[in-house]
């Protein structure tokens, strides 16, 4: 986990948990200009993961998993392409300083 996500004061503790088990599932490297808030030269770490197998690894309630992803993407630590009735992608990011 990136030291300034730990020391990150916007991101409380369940969602700093949240991005360390979703940096647990398995990865692809992924161009950049799929999501379109991120840069298209770079490249991105991205993993598809469903709801309920984050909440099978954390213990946490979906109500908590969904803020904690929501105040993750709005800080820049991960951007989300959301799909209806499957897994959704989360791409790592870092936020812009």
């Amino acid at each position: 986990m990136p030291a300034d996500l730990i020391l990150d004061v916007r991101i409380f503790a369940n969602a700093k948990i949240v991005y360390a088990v979703l940096k647990t599932f398995p990865t692809n490297k992924v161009k950049a200009d799929s999501p379109s808030s991120l840069s298209s030269t770079a490249t991105a770490t991205s993993v598809t993961v469903t709801h309920s197998a984050i909440i099978e690894r954390t213990g946490l309630s979906r109500h908590t998993i969904v803020k904690s992803i929501n105040r993750l993407e709005a800080a820049g630590w991960i951007f989300q392409e959301r799909s209806l009735g499957s897994a959704n992608t989360y791409f790592f990011t870092a936020p812009i300083k």
